[in-house]
């Protein structure tokens, strides 16, 4: 792990990487799944990764799962958050 780059109410997001790629992890807390009953949106989170193939969409890379947490990888893009892209551009004002 290289570093975290957010955090939010479920997990996390690390910056994972070897000598060839950088990845994205996200990380989802299994007991935040339970309290929320959030576990169907990790799962069509996942599906609709899997499912996209366009070079404006980072590139799901996998999933993972140990007794704590839930994986999910995807390539890593370094950049600005959506959020704040949108914000930036005035596509998004904030009341």
């Amino acid at each position: 792990m290289l570093k975290e780059l957010g955090a939010g109410q479920f997990g996390k997001v690390l910056l994972l990487s070897d000598k060839k790629i950088m990845l994205a992890a996200k990380m989802i807390h299994k007991k935040k799944m339970k309290e929320k009953d959030f576990k169907k949106y990790v799962k069509r989170e996942k599906e609709i990764l899997e499912m996209l193939h366009d070079p404006f969409i980072m590139e799901y890379q996998g999933c993972f799962r140990d007794q704590e947490a839930i994986y999910i990888f995807t390539e890593f893009i370094n950049g600005l958050e959506l959020f704040d892209a949108l914000r930036d551009i005035g596509l998004l004002t904030l009341p």
